[in-house]
């Protein structure tokens, strides 16, 4: 049953990132710039047209895959077998995980942000693939408990799967938003404290929980479907 999960999850992740990929490359470059968000459709297609908004298509649909069906195997697999609290339990997973997927991550920010010669950085000084981490290990601690979890007590209460995950990813999006703007700009070597004020740190928040509420409903709703059928 818990290769099933990984399967079935991967599955549905993949389909949700197809769809939501370019809404996380708009959000990437807009928390990464200074112009609006219609500003920085406009220079995205300008500059590179309709496939600029699919630039990190591949590694972002993988390291996505990866991430989110590896978490959720996690999850169940302790649960599963260890019992306990189960936000614990799905807290110590996805820090696990994300010691592997935080390079994933920084190569997928850089090339959202189209940035040329990854590889030669990369070569050059190695540990640049973890910069950010601080923000990535803050980032999970905050959000791991508010998504599967959380979504499984809510779905419980009401008895709906669909709005479970609705409720428990705007909660978690919400929860975890500055932090995600900041590893953002860490990852990409954006400054990060250089504007006043707490309002900077939910630039991009509309577009995070566009991208994050319907991923997580589309993940959770086909992995359900999948389990039942397959």
């Amino acid at each position: 049953m818990e290769f099933k999960n990984f399967i079935n999850s991967a599955i549905a992740t993949g389909v949700a990132e197809l769809i939501m990929s370019p809404v996380c490359l708009v959000k990437t470059n807009f928390q990464n710039g200074k112009v609006s968000i219609s500003q920085t459709i406009k220079q995205i297609y300008q500059k590179y047209g309709i496939g600029g908004f699919y630039t990190a298509g591949p590694i972002a649909i993988s390291t996505q895959i990866f991430s989110t069906s590896s978490k959720f195997f996690m999850y169940k697999l302790i649960c599963d077998n260890v019992g306990g609290n189960n936000y614990i339990n799905n807290t110590f997973g996805c820090l696990c995980v994300s010691i592997l997927t935080h390079p994933l991550d920084w190569i997928k920010v850089n090339q959202q942000m189209h940035v040329s010669k990854i590889l030669f950085t990369i070569l050059e000084n190695p540990t640049t693939l973890y910069r950010g981490y601080s923000k990535t290990f803050c980032k999970t601690l905050i959000s791991a408990p508010l998504f599967f979890p959380l979504q499984e007590e809510l779905k419980e209460r009401t008895g709906s799967g669909v709005l479970g995950s609705i409720l428990s990813s705007t909660i978690a999006t919400i929860a975890m938003q500055p932090l995600d703007y900041l590893k953002n700009r860490q990852m990409y070597g954006n400054d990060l404290y250089g504007t006043p004020g707490f309002k900077i740190y939910f630039r991009g928040f509309t577009l995070n929980l566009f991208r994050v509420v319907p991923h997580f409903v589309m993940v959770m709703s086909i992995t359900e479907f999948l389990n039942k059928k397959l």
